[in-house]
Protein backbone atom coordinates (compact mmCIF):
# COMPACT_ATOMS: atom_id res chain seq x y z
CA UNK A 1 0.00 0.00 0.00
CA UNK A 2 1.28 3.36 -0.98
CA UNK A 3 1.33 6.85 1.16
CA UNK A 4 0.12 9.89 -1.55
CA UNK A 5 -0.67 12.73 -0.90
CA UNK A 6 -2.58 15.02 -3.12
CA UNK A 7 -1.77 18.97 -3.88
CA UNK A 8 -4.64 19.90 -2.17
CA UNK A 9 -4.34 17.87 1.03
CA UNK A 10 -0.43 19.00 0.90
CA UNK A 11 -1.64 22.73 0.83
CA UNK A 12 -4.33 21.63 3.47
CA UNK A 13 -1.55 20.13 5.51
CA UNK A 14 1.17 23.28 5.24
CA UNK A 15 -2.10 25.49 6.24
CA UNK A 16 -2.37 23.46 9.48
CA UNK A 17 0.70 23.61 10.67
CA UNK A 18 1.07 27.13 9.75
CA UNK A 19 -1.94 28.10 11.62
CA UNK A 20 -1.09 25.79 14.81
CA UNK A 21 3.02 26.42 14.29
CA UNK A 22 3.33 29.00 17.13
CA UNK A 23 0.71 27.53 19.54
CA UNK A 24 1.73 23.92 19.30
CA UNK A 25 5.51 25.15 19.68
CA UNK A 26 4.54 27.12 22.32
CA UNK A 27 5.95 25.30 25.27
CA UNK A 28 8.07 23.05 23.08
CA UNK A 29 10.89 21.44 25.37
CA UNK A 30 13.93 22.49 23.36
CA UNK A 31 16.62 21.91 25.69
CA UNK A 32 15.75 18.32 25.92
CA UNK A 33 16.08 18.06 21.90
CA UNK A 34 19.15 19.69 20.67
CA UNK A 35 19.80 19.55 16.72
CA UNK A 36 23.28 19.36 16.98
CA UNK A 37 23.33 16.03 18.50
CA UNK A 38 20.51 14.67 16.38
CA UNK A 39 22.45 15.81 13.11
CA UNK A 40 25.72 14.43 14.48
CA UNK A 41 24.10 11.19 15.08
CA UNK A 42 22.68 10.94 11.67
CA UNK A 43 25.89 10.87 9.79
CA UNK A 44 27.48 8.56 12.49
CA UNK A 45 24.75 6.18 12.68
CA UNK A 46 25.00 5.66 8.62
CA UNK A 47 27.74 3.05 9.58
CA UNK A 48 26.07 0.78 12.05
CA UNK A 49 29.12 -1.16 12.89
CA UNK A 50 31.45 1.66 14.41
CA UNK A 51 28.27 2.60 16.68
CA UNK A 52 29.46 1.85 20.20
CA UNK A 53 27.13 1.56 23.89
CA UNK A 54 27.78 5.23 24.94
CA UNK A 55 26.93 6.56 21.47
CA UNK A 56 23.92 4.52 22.09
CA UNK A 57 22.76 5.32 24.93
CA UNK A 58 23.21 9.09 24.59
CA UNK A 59 20.97 8.96 21.26
CA UNK A 60 18.05 6.99 23.18
CA UNK A 61 18.42 9.52 25.66
CA UNK A 62 17.73 12.16 23.55
CA UNK A 63 14.70 10.53 21.80
CA UNK A 64 13.20 9.80 25.28
CA UNK A 65 13.89 13.51 26.21
CA UNK A 66 16.56 12.54 29.02
CA UNK A 67 19.43 14.21 26.90
CA UNK A 68 22.18 14.42 29.43
CA UNK A 69 20.52 13.33 32.56
CA UNK A 70 20.85 10.01 34.56
CA UNK A 71 17.24 9.86 35.68
CA UNK A 72 15.46 8.00 32.85
CA UNK A 73 12.71 5.40 34.21
CA UNK A 74 12.94 1.68 34.48
CA UNK A 75 11.57 0.90 31.05
CA UNK A 76 14.03 3.42 29.26
CA UNK A 77 17.08 2.53 30.99
CA UNK A 78 15.86 -1.49 29.98
CA UNK A 79 15.13 -0.51 26.47
CA UNK A 80 18.56 0.97 26.09
CA UNK A 81 20.24 -2.11 27.59
CA UNK A 82 18.27 -4.40 24.54
CA UNK A 83 19.00 -2.19 21.94
CA UNK A 84 22.72 -2.65 22.94
CA UNK A 85 22.62 -6.16 23.64
CA UNK A 86 20.98 -6.44 20.39
CA UNK A 87 23.02 -4.17 18.24
CA UNK A 88 25.92 -6.28 17.11
CA UNK A 89 23.37 -9.22 15.68
CA UNK A 90 21.51 -5.56 13.91
CA UNK A 91 25.05 -4.61 12.50
CA UNK A 92 26.14 -7.69 10.96
CA UNK A 93 22.50 -7.88 9.59
CA UNK A 94 23.21 -5.34 7.23
CA UNK A 95 20.04 -3.89 7.34
CA UNK A 96 20.39 -0.13 6.55
CA UNK A 97 17.31 0.23 4.44
CA UNK A 98 14.32 1.91 6.49
CA UNK A 99 12.01 -0.90 6.17
CA UNK A 100 14.68 -3.89 6.83
CA UNK A 101 16.11 -1.61 10.21
CA UNK A 102 12.17 -0.65 11.13
CA UNK A 103 11.66 -4.35 10.98
CA UNK A 104 14.56 -6.04 12.82
CA UNK A 105 13.71 -3.71 15.50
CA UNK A 106 10.17 -4.40 15.82
CA UNK A 107 10.16 -7.64 15.83
CA UNK A 108 12.77 -8.36 18.88
CA UNK A 109 11.44 -5.40 21.14
CA UNK A 110 8.18 -5.84 23.11
CA UNK A 111 5.04 -4.85 21.60
CA UNK A 112 5.22 -1.46 23.00
CA UNK A 113 4.51 2.19 22.29
CA UNK A 114 8.63 2.68 23.48
CA UNK A 115 9.51 -0.08 21.40
CA UNK A 116 7.35 1.23 18.37
CA UNK A 117 9.26 4.42 19.20
CA UNK A 118 12.57 2.90 19.30
CA UNK A 119 12.24 1.49 15.83
CA UNK A 120 11.01 4.17 14.24
CA UNK A 121 13.90 6.09 15.42
CA UNK A 122 16.85 4.05 14.78
CA UNK A 123 15.63 3.54 11.24
CA UNK A 124 15.44 7.51 11.00
CA UNK A 125 18.94 7.91 12.19
CA UNK A 126 20.19 5.02 9.88
CA UNK A 127 18.39 6.48 6.91
CA UNK A 128 17.69 10.05 7.47
CA UNK A 129 17.33 10.94 3.85
CA UNK A 130 14.86 8.52 3.33
CA UNK A 131 12.94 8.09 7.09
CA UNK A 132 11.67 11.12 8.40
CA UNK A 133 11.99 11.28 12.45
CA UNK A 134 8.51 10.12 14.06
CA UNK A 135 7.18 7.83 16.18
CA UNK A 136 3.69 6.16 18.21
CA UNK A 137 3.10 9.93 19.35
CA UNK A 138 3.15 11.42 15.47
CA UNK A 139 2.05 8.70 13.81
CA UNK A 140 -0.90 7.41 16.06
CA UNK A 141 -2.92 10.43 16.35
CA UNK A 142 -6.49 9.85 14.48
CA UNK A 143 -7.24 14.15 14.47
CA UNK A 144 -4.24 15.70 13.08
CA UNK A 145 -2.29 17.40 9.84
CA UNK A 146 -2.80 14.30 7.58
CA UNK A 147 -6.22 13.66 8.83
CA UNK A 148 -8.40 12.46 6.33
CA UNK A 149 -5.53 12.55 3.72
CA UNK A 150 -5.48 8.14 3.06
CA UNK A 151 -3.61 7.66 6.12
CA UNK A 152 -3.62 3.63 6.98
CA UNK A 153 -5.35 3.19 10.66
CA UNK A 154 -3.65 2.23 13.52
CA UNK A 155 -3.27 -1.31 13.42
CA UNK A 156 -1.16 -1.39 10.21
CA UNK A 157 0.77 1.72 10.89
CA UNK A 158 3.80 -0.58 11.83
CA UNK A 159 4.02 -1.90 8.53
CA UNK A 160 3.38 1.49 6.91
CA UNK A 161 5.46 3.47 8.90
CA UNK A 162 8.85 3.63 6.71
CA UNK A 163 6.50 4.84 3.23
CA UNK A 164 4.19 7.16 4.74
CA UNK A 165 7.04 8.89 6.71
CA UNK A 166 9.30 8.93 3.67
CA UNK A 167 6.25 10.46 1.60
CA UNK A 168 5.56 13.10 4.19
CA UNK A 169 9.50 13.71 4.46
CA UNK A 170 9.64 14.23 0.43
CA UNK A 171 6.89 16.45 -0.26
CA UNK A 172 6.51 18.78 3.01
CA UNK A 173 9.70 20.48 3.84
CA UNK A 174 10.18 21.81 0.33
CA UNK A 175 6.71 23.19 0.98
CA UNK A 176 7.73 25.04 3.73
CA UNK A 177 10.45 26.70 3.03
CA UNK A 178 8.99 29.84 2.12
CA UNK A 179 8.64 30.09 6.37
CA UNK A 180 11.19 28.05 7.42
CA UNK A 181 13.69 28.75 4.75
CA UNK A 182 16.24 26.01 5.65
CA UNK A 183 15.41 25.19 9.01
CA UNK A 184 11.94 23.56 7.12
CA UNK A 185 13.10 20.04 7.85
CA UNK A 186 14.17 20.65 11.68
CA UNK A 187 10.27 23.00 12.51
CA UNK A 188 8.17 19.64 10.55
CA UNK A 189 10.39 17.21 13.34
CA UNK A 190 9.68 19.48 16.30
CA UNK A 191 6.01 20.22 15.04
CA UNK A 192 5.20 16.78 14.24
CA UNK A 193 6.86 16.19 17.82
CA UNK A 194 4.79 18.38 19.69
CA UNK A 195 1.53 17.78 17.60
CA UNK A 196 1.76 13.93 19.03
CA UNK A 197 2.40 14.97 22.32
CA UNK A 198 0.31 17.98 22.43
CA UNK A 199 -2.08 16.62 25.43
CA UNK A 200 0.81 16.47 27.51
CA UNK A 201 2.13 20.05 26.60
CA UNK A 202 -1.46 21.97 26.72
CA UNK A 203 -1.18 21.12 30.54
CA UNK A 204 2.12 23.37 30.81
CA UNK A 205 -0.32 26.68 29.18
CA UNK A 206 -0.98 29.01 32.17
CA UNK A 207 1.58 26.82 34.13
CA UNK A 208 4.94 27.98 33.08
CA UNK A 209 6.22 30.52 30.78
CA UNK A 210 6.55 29.82 27.36
CA UNK A 211 9.94 28.48 25.94
CA UNK A 212 12.27 30.17 23.86
CA UNK A 213 14.64 28.29 21.19
CA UNK A 214 18.21 29.33 21.94
CA UNK A 215 19.74 31.30 19.44
CA UNK A 216 23.48 30.76 20.15
CA UNK A 217 23.55 27.24 20.92
CA UNK A 218 27.66 26.60 20.49
CA UNK A 219 30.04 29.09 21.34
CA UNK A 220 33.74 29.01 19.61
CA UNK A 221 35.73 31.30 21.22
CA UNK A 222 38.18 30.80 18.14
CA UNK A 223 35.48 32.13 15.86
CA UNK A 224 33.48 34.97 17.34
CA UNK A 225 30.96 36.20 14.67
CA UNK A 226 29.57 39.87 16.33
CA UNK A 227 29.29 43.12 14.29
CA UNK A 228 28.14 45.58 17.19
CA UNK A 229 29.92 43.50 20.37
CA UNK A 230 33.45 42.37 21.27
CA UNK A 231 32.97 39.55 23.41
CA UNK A 232 36.41 38.24 21.97
CA UNK A 233 37.81 41.04 24.27
CA UNK A 234 36.27 39.11 27.47
CA UNK A 235 38.95 38.13 28.78
CA UNK A 236 37.93 34.75 31.09
CA UNK A 237 36.69 31.81 30.15
CA UNK A 238 34.50 31.10 33.65
CA UNK A 239 30.72 29.89 33.49
CA UNK A 240 29.94 33.36 33.85
CA UNK A 241 32.34 35.06 30.49
CA UNK A 242 30.68 32.25 28.71
CA UNK A 243 26.95 33.52 29.75
CA UNK A 244 27.99 36.90 29.00
CA UNK A 245 29.47 36.20 25.76
CA UNK A 246 26.42 34.18 24.79
CA UNK A 247 24.57 37.75 25.59
CA UNK A 248 25.91 39.48 23.35
CA UNK A 249 25.68 37.17 20.53
CA UNK A 250 22.35 36.58 21.09
CA UNK A 251 21.70 40.79 21.27
CA UNK A 252 23.68 40.97 18.31
CA UNK A 253 21.65 38.61 15.96
CA UNK A 254 18.57 40.36 17.57
CA UNK A 255 19.90 43.97 16.26
CA UNK A 256 20.46 42.43 12.43
CA UNK A 257 16.62 40.95 12.74
CA UNK A 258 15.44 44.05 13.65
CA UNK A 259 18.07 45.98 10.86
CA UNK A 260 16.36 43.38 8.16
CA UNK A 261 12.90 43.90 9.61
CA UNK A 262 13.23 47.73 8.98
CA UNK A 263 14.45 47.12 5.38
CA UNK A 264 11.50 44.69 4.61
CA UNK A 265 8.83 47.40 5.86
CA UNK A 266 10.45 50.16 3.81
CA UNK A 267 10.37 48.35 0.77
CA UNK A 268 7.08 46.73 1.50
Amino acid sequence: MTFTISENKKKAIIAFINDHFNKRMSHFPFAKYPTESLDRWREHFAEPKAIGPETLRAALSWRGGFWQRKDAPYAQRQNALSIIKLWPEFAREDATEPARAFGFWTERLPNCPLAFDTAAFLAHLIRPDALELGGHAQAGGDAGPAQGSGAPGRRVRRRLLPGRAAAVHRLLPAKMQSKHGDRARVQLDRFQKAYGNRHALVKLAGKVPPTVEPTVRTLDWEALACKHFAPQQIAGRANADVLFACLLLALDGQQERDVLCSDDGRHG
